[in-house]
């Protein structure tokens, strides 16, 4: 569960609704079947998750020319299930646009621009095309690209050369010559060249395996050894006999794959001979970043130990002639969160560094030698992101949440510390994409009461031109909901961030059903001040029917600092669920809430929030929805679990009593069991397990199963189904007033 998995996670990453005569609900023997559907829900819920959304649909994929002055962006085309992305280019002076690639029967996947900013590289869907930015001509093949299958393919530095992973492979071409390279020959299904693996992509977000060097002549790379790790079966449906995929997924505890960092030459004579290298991670550790300095005379890495808590960045000899140079270290007891990699200033003798050592996310500036020249940034709150560094203004453009955890906006800094000022002026999350010499940016910008809306800014903050914005004018009933963010307090006088949607008219004396819609893990949040397309209009269409929708964030999510997000570990589950009690307590306290009629909602980590809460305070809540849960750590992967939690030699006791499946006993409240059979994240054996505790326990439940989904159950059939049966069954039983 990376920052970017936990995210789609707590938003769902999925969406429902149906047929009345979808699939069937199972149920376990002598338990109930799962309620009929209320009339009207499903066309309700299918209108909120089918393409395009009600409220219109925002570009994304924003990249900037090397000039500054054009951009290309993605947005949706289509309606209904038939829906697919353009690709867009946008004259920043001018405000002329114009459609790059129009194809519905084709994937528009990856854009890089080349160096002379009139062509760009388009990965289609394994097929690499150029495209003329100027023209609007229709794309070609990439010379000497047509033959092979593609996958994270990159331009090298000079525009001459393109390099991708082909066969588990990694191959060259130059594009003049339209001649193909192949520069290492070892790969197999268990030897990946240039290609992350699942693991290291899903929980340390290393989404890429290879980086050119700047003089376009070496590739590093990584090399990742998966015959040691455990091949776990994932079930496919085919017909007529079901596939078996053999995932390569180390489960807490055990053997990780082997990592090797290496460099070859792409033009060398004769045959290309890797050069393998010391990285600097200790035995049995990870390589979390990789990439070069910008005169290429070294490479960085950033390393982990086993348990996360010690944090190198080295510079590495990409001769491999001398040993790794330390230039950073960080340490703490419990775990450190990788914030990124150096952003190398000017000549690259000095670099910005994200850290937290002062307990704080914040910006730092340091020479190749590690000493401490400023910092940039300091106070109790956090900065998320660098957007972009102006070094002729000497200025730092960040995001970050000065204003208060539950809003994200856009600030400039000097580059040696000092005063910082705010850029973007609504409130709300700002997610900002500078041009080249930060003279304009792209930001899209939401707020619980404002859809998506994508804007081209001067640096200044001054407004350009809007590029797209969602129409609240589809939902005429909006008011009818308000939607606001509130501060709850707590225990020991803590207090909470939290978002309540609410029906806008309240009758006096009228008491009304609460949902809490729970996910409270680690480097994510829930309760923040932006409107969660799909999400947000359920929630508001479950205030409609007269429900409280409340989100919280409790000890542990992130945004607060290290005191904030520290006290979960070793023992996930059990701090979070006393801070969800203090919102339960605030819950029974308003008057307009029914304090009998309260349930609780949420999907992989809240999934698991879900089964604690039922499990660990019976009684408690009147129902509970849980979607694709861990229900032990024992079988969630190693980087994610070992980094809460220790390994389960090092924490025996706790892998134990975090484990639902140890109070399968004590269920008392309806509940209802949700999962993707081929889910690859949180495997079904998580569910399948509950399902065995709960049977040998004597207790009755329901359970929702979606053939050949994975975590987000996204594919769109089941997505509408799966939100229409939640919505349905949360309905059934909160507003029955018995």
């Amino acid at each position: 569960m990376s920052r970017p998995a936990a995210l789609a996670a707590l938003a769902l990453a999925v969406a429902a609704c149906g047929g009345r005569h979808g699939p069937t609900t199972t149920a376990t023997p002598g338990g109930p079947s799962a309620p009929a559907r209320e009339p009207g829900i499903d066309a309700e819920v299918a209108r909120l998750f089918t393409h395009p959304y009600p409220e219109g649909e925002v570009p994304w994929g924003f990249l900037w020319s090397p000039d500054g002055r054009r951009l290309v962006y993605q947005r949706l085309e289509g309606s209904g299930d038939d829906v697919y992305p353009q690709i867009w280019l946008v004259d920043a002076a001018t405000g002329e646009e114009q459609v790059l690639w129009d194809h519905p029967d084709r994937t528009a996947g990856q854009v890089e621009w080349f160096p002379d900013g009139e062509w760009l590289m388009l990965d289609a869907g394994g097929e690499l095309l150029s495209l003329e930015a100027r023209s609007g001509a229709e794309p070609e093949i990439l010379n000497g690209t047509s033959t092979s299958e593609h996958q994270g393919a990159r331009l090298s530095p000079d525009g001459r050369r393109v390099a991708f992973v082909s066969g588990h492979d990694l191959t060259s071409v130059s594009l003049e010559r339209g001649v193909q390279r192949r520069l290492t020959t070892d790969g197999s299904e268990t030897v990946l060249n240039g290609e992350v693996d699942w693991v290291y992509d899903e929980e340390l977000e290393l989404d890429r395996g290879f980086w050119w060097s700047p003089d376009s002549r070496r590739i590093a790379y990584v090399q990742f050894d998966e015959s040691r790790v455990t091949a776990y079966p994932v079930v496919v449906p085919t017909s007529p006999t079901p596939t078996v995929v053999r995932q390569r997924y180390p489960q807490a505890g055990e053997t990780n794959p082997t990592v090797r960092l290496g460099v070859v030459d792409v033009d060398g004579a004769g045959e290309p001979a890797t050069v393998w290298l010391d990285s600097g991670a200790p035995a049995d550790g990870y390589l979390a970043r990789v990439g070069w300095t910008p005169s290429g005379d070294a490479i960085f890495t950033v390393t982990l130990d086993r348990l996360q808590r010690v944090l190198r960045l080295n510079l590495v000899d990409p001769t491999g002639r001398t040993s790794p140079r330390v230039v950073l270290e960080e340490r703490d007891d419990r775990w450190l969160n990788v914030l990124g990699e150096p952003r190398f200033l000017g000549n690259g003798s000095r670099f910005l560094w994200r850290s937290e050592r002062d307990g704080h996310a914040h910006l730092y500036v340091y020479d190749l030698q590690g000493r401490l020249e400023a910092q940039v940034t300091r106070g109790e709150w956090e900065v998320s992101a660098v957007a972009s560094v102006d070094e002729r203004a000497g200025l730092v453009y960040f995001v970050g949440n000065r204003e208060g955890p539950a809003t994200y906006q856009l600030y400039a800094v000097p580059l040696g510390g000092g005063e910082v000022r705010r850029i973007s002026r609504l409130a709300g999350r700002h997610d900002p994409t500078f041009a080249p010499g930060s003279e304009r940016y792209v930001d899209v910008h939401s707020s619980l009461e404002r859809p998506p809306r994508a804007e081209l800014f001067g640096a200044g903050g001054e407004s350009v031109r809007v590029l797209a914005e969602r129409d609240l004018s589809v939902f005429p009933d909006l008011d009818l909901t308000t939607a606001e963010m509130v501060t709850v307090p707590g225990s020991e006088g803590r207090q909470y961030q939290a978002q309540m949607v609410r029906p806008a008219r309240l009758e006096p004396g009228q008491r009304y059903p609460a949902l809490v819609w729970v996910y409270n893990g680690p480097a994510a949040q829930l309760a923040c001040d932006e409107w969660r397309t799909k999400y947000l209009p359920w929630m508001r269409l479950m205030a409609r029917r007269g429900v409280v929708v409340f989100s919280m964030d409790g000890r542990g999510t992130q945004g607060r600092g290290r005191e904030w997000e520290t006290p979960v570990y070793r023992d996930l589950g059990t701090v979070e669920l006393e801070d969800q009690m203090d919102g339960v307590t605030y819950l029974r306290s308003l008057d307009f809430v029914d304090p009998e009629r309260i349930g609780i909602f949420g999907w992989s980590y809240g999934g698991t929030m879900v089964l604690h809460a039922l499990l660990r305070r019976p009684g408690e809540f009147r129902v509970g929805v849980s979607v694709a849960p861990v229900t032990s750590w024992l079988l969630y992967d190693t980087i994610y679990t070992e980094r809460y939690m220790m390994t389960p030699r090092d924490n025996p006791i706790g892998y134990d009593s975090t484990a639902p499946l140890r109070h399968a006993d004590q269920l008392r409240d309806p509940l209802l069991l949700v999962h993707g059979l081929s889910d690859d994240n949180v495997h079904f054996r998580n569910t399948e397990s509950m399902i065995e505790a709960l049977v040998a326990a004597g207790r009755r439940f329901d359970v929702m199963v979606y053939p050949g989904e994975s975590h987000g159950i996204a594919t769109p059939l089941a997505r509408r189904h799966v939100f229409s049966t939640i919505t349905s069954y949360l309905l059934e039983h909160l507003l029955d007033a018995e």
